[in-house]
C-alpha cells in the first residue's frame, strides 16, 4: 500500500532492528531513514550535517530544466571518461607494437647473422652422414665405377653398347627390332651419365676429421634447433 515501518525493539539491553516486518542492521535502518524523513531538534535538520547530501538538495533546488542538464553532463562525462579510456588503450596498443616491433627485428637479425637455411637441420644431418660413412660410400661408389666402366670391354656401358651396336643392325632387317635398339641407346646414355656423375662424385669426397667433430658437436647455443625455439621460428 505504499507505506514502509520502521522499527527498533530493545530487550534486556540489546537492539532489534526490522524493515517492514524483516529483520534487518541499524546501518539498513538509518540509510532508509534518511531518505524518508528529518528529525527536528534544538538543532538544524539532521539530514544536513550529511555532505554527501548538499548536493543532491542543491540540484532539487534548480528544477527540471536544472536536473535535464544535469543528466546530459552526465551522459556528457561518461562519452568523455570512455573516449579518454579507449585513448589510453590506443595509446598502450601503440607501444606494445613498437616493443613487439623492436623485439622481432632483433630476432630476424640474430638469425641472419647466423646464417641459417631454411633447410639446415636436413643439411647438417647429410652432411654428417656422409662424414660418418666416408669409407662407405667411397668403397660402394668405387665398385659401382668399375661395374659401369670397368676395363674397356667388361664394363656395363660398353656392354650395352655392344647390344645397342648389334640391335641397330638387326633392325636393318626386321624393323620389329627398332624399339629394342632405342630402348639399348637410352640405356646407354643413362650409364654414361651415371658413370660420369659416380666420377665426379668420388673426386669430389674428402675425408675431413675436423669437419665430423664440428658437425657432431656444434656449440650450443649455434645449433640449428636452438636458434629456432629460441625466437620460436618453428611456430611462425
Amino acid at each position: 500500500d505504499g507505506c514502509i515501518s520502521l522499527a527498533r525493539t530493545i530487550s534486556a539491553g540489546r537492539s532489534s532492528y526490522r524493515i517492514c516486518g524483516e529483520a534487518s542492521t541499524m546501518a539498513d535502518l538509518r540509510a532508509i531513514g534518511e531518505h524518508l524523513a528529518d528529525i527536528h531538534g534544538q538543532h538544524e535538520h539532521q539530514s544536513l550535517i550529511h555532505e554527501r547530501s548538499h548536493r543532491r538538495f542543491l540540484d532539487a533546488f534548480g528544477g527540471q530544466e536544472h536536473l535535464a542538464l544535469l543528466g546530459r553532463f552526465a551522459e556528457t562525462w561518461r562519452e568523455l571518461s570512455e573516449a579518454i579510456r579507449r585513448r589510453e588503450k590506443l595509446a598502450t596498443d601503440e607501444r606494445t607494437r613498437a616493443q613487439r616491433l623492436d623485439l622481432l627485428r632483433y630476432q630476424v637479425q640474430e638469425l641472419d647473422d647466423a646464417g641459417l637455411s631454411p633447410d639446415e637441420d636436413e643439411e647438417l644431418a647429410a652432411e654428417r652422414a656422409r662424414l660418418m660413412h666416408y669409407e662407405k660410400l667411397r668403397e660402394g661408389l668405387l665398385a659401382a665405377w668399375d661395374a659401369l666402366r670397368g676395363d674397356e670391354s667388361g664394363g656395363a656401358v660398353e656392354q650395352l653398347r655392344v647390344a645397342q651396336d648389334n640391335a641397330d643392325e638387326l633392325a636393318k632387317i626386321d624393323t620389329k627390332l627398332e624399339a629394342a635398339a632405342g630402348l639399348l641407346l637410352d640405356a646407354v646414355s643413362q650409364a654414361e651419365d651415371a658413370a660420369r656423375l659416380i666420377r665426379a662424385y668420388l673426386e669430389a669426397m674428402e675425408e675431413d676429421p675436423e669437419r665430423i667433430n664440428e658437425v657432431e658437436a656444434p656449440e650450443p647455443h649455434c645449433r640449428p634447433e636452438a636458434q629456432v625455439r629460441r625466437h620460436g621460428a618453428r611456430d611462425a
